[in-house]
């Protein structure tokens, strides 16, 4: 945060965006590569977990032929890369409509890898925000009156916007009515038992902020307090698990404290965001804004933000980059004249 903040002038947008891109084009490609051989490639050096159908702990998926492992990249689990591949994908877009005009095929070819590697996650939540901020992203791209570009290059960044939105479209049909697996993740079957198990946990959070309301159990006290609850039961190891809402797990850990700092944390954040809307209405801020946004809201039905290290850099990374881009914009550099 303190890194991204600081150097934003130094490592601008377009920068960052570039790097994410790049990134997330190696974990969609190893993605691709577990979904398809259906076990780990080996890359234990890189920090990818074994995997394999018959593995213990393993996200899969049953299906008719057998169980489906969801692809993790060298992320621990799913969920994350799926966030991951979601900051990856709007980067890409913002690179796409500002910078691609005479690379147009290459761009939407990489978007593509892009898309499906998010795909082989099999991450609900993380697909269903890279649908709605895709279409927020571009819809604002094409009707936004007030981009900071000539008349000209407006109109050829709406292109480009018409463009990726039209690609898109097509992978989003296309993927949800040729993957069966994909479809049945959404059925009101598998979301109840999902729905069912993260309220379990949620209830276990609220429990843990009842007994401390203040100061809570503690950062990283959870998962004891879980297990020191339901120790009769004889419960497996990964069963216990922290709440699965991010501000629910703030409020047990750290109490009611904690989670006025961090609610009044992102208020300061969402004025940073306002103002960067207002100063300099273009798609460097609706970025930024569209990310933040979709953070928080994969933060209700998530801990990873708060217990994984790569949840917390791309947090704080996300979180830097809106307190950034409003500083940039209304305190311009000084001339040398």
């Amino acid at each position: 945060f303190a890194y991204v903040r600081a150097h934003y002038q130094v490592y601008p947008l377009r920068f960052i965006a570039g790097a994410l891109v790049a990134g997330g084009l190696i974990q969609a490609t190893i993605a691709l590569g577990q979904t398809i051989m259906q076990h780990d490639l080996g890359l234990r050096l890189f920090g990818e977990s074994p995997l394999s159908p018959t593995t213990a702990g393993v996200a899969k998926i049953d299906t008719v032929n057998g169980k489906l492992i969801r692809a993790y990249g060298t992320f621990p689990h799913p969920n994350v890369l799926g966030a991951y591949l979601v900051t990856a994908l709007l980067s890409a877009y913002y690179v796409f409509v500002r910078y691609a005009e005479r690379s147009r095929v290459a761009g939407l070819v990489l978007i593509g890898i892009l898309v499906f590697g998010l795909i082989s996650t099999y991450s609900r939540l993380s697909i269903a925000m890279w649908a709605a901020s895709s279409a927020f992203f571009l819809v604002y791209c094409i009707v936004a009156r007030r981009e900071p570009t000539t008349g000209e290059m407006r109109i050829r960044l709406r292109s480009q916007a018409i463009l990726l939105g039209c690609t898109l479209i097509g992978l989003f049909i296309g993927v949800f009515t040729t993957n069966a697996v994909l479809f049945s993740r959404i059925q009101p079957g598998a979301l109840e038992e999902t729905v069912s198990l993260r309220a379990q946990y949620n209830q276990v959070g609220a429990a843990a902020w009842l007994e401390a309301p203040v100061l809570g159990v503690g950062i990283g006290n959870i998962i004891p307090y879980f297990e020191q609850r339901y120790d009769s039961y004889d419960y497996p190891a990964w069963v216990f698990q922290p709440p699965h809402n991010l501000y629910v797990l703030i409020a047990a850990e750290t109490g009611t404290v904690g989670l006025v700092v961090f609610i009044a944390l992102l208020g300061l954040v969402a004025l940073r965001c306002i103002v960067g809307l207002r100063q300099h209405r273009g798609s460097d801020s609706v970025i930024s804004v569209v990310l933040f946004v979709s953070f928080l809201v994969l933060a209700f039905f998530d801990h990873y933000f708060w217990t994984l290290q790569q949840g917390r850099l791309l947090w704080w990374l996300v979180i830097g980059l809106c307190c950034a881009s409003p500083l940039v914009t209304t305190f311009p550099r000084a001339s040398n004249k």
